[in-house]
């Protein structure tokens, strides 16, 4: 079974975009948890957009931008600007990624 999130990175230049596809960011038994990254055909580090587009677990979205955090030189993205949105169930986990910030027991470290 895979899980995967739609993450991208968005840089309105107007120039085409290259995709990395079924980034594996952990694995949990024999489950590979994967992403997808959207990035700028140019040298730029844009800020991070992360979109979550289904259901899921909230710390496995958290395990996502921890992966993105800890690989910020191997993809050219701006961690130090991130927004984190969705829609339907995406949107849920994305507030509730913003309200549980910071609170030890929902973050990755702890999971």
């Amino acid at each position: 079974m895979n899980h995967k999130f739609f993450i991208e990175c968005l840089y309105y230049t107007g120039k085409r975009r290259k995709n990395e596809r079924n980034i594996v960011y952990r694995t949990i038994n024999d489950i590979s948890l994967k992403l997808d990254l959207f990035l700028p055909d140019n040298d730029e580090n844009p800020p991070l957009i992360m979109w979550i587009h289904s259901g899921a677990r909230i710390i496995d979205c958290k395990h996502a931008l921890a992966f993105l955090r800890k690989n910020e030189n191997k993809y050219p993205m701006d961690v130090s600007e991130i927004c984190v949105s969705g829609d339907s169930a995406g949107g849920h986990l994305a507030a509730l990624m913003g309200v549980t910030a910071c609170h030890s027991e929902w973050e990755p470290e702890r999971a």
